[in-house]
């Protein structure tokens, strides 16, 4: 469990999340919000596909 929390992508959709909610209540034009947003969603999604690789491969991941 402790590794999972030490996670990159965990942490990454963590603040992904948070931020999506609570962008504009912090004063942050929507528009922005949805592209920071957009930002981390493909940073998860190309973690995951290195992590994918890497495990294809039988490399040890490098950091998730």
């Amino acid at each position: 469990m402790l590794e999972k929390l030490k996670s990159r992508k965990l942490w990454a959709a963590v603040a992904g999340a948070a931020f999506a909610t609570f962008g504009t209540s912090l004063g942050i034009p929507e528009p922005i919000v949805a592209k920071v947003t957009a930002i981390i969603i493909a940073y998860i999604a190309g973690q995951s596909i290195a992590d994918a690789a890497a495990a294809a491969k039988g490399n040890k991941s490098q950091g998730s």
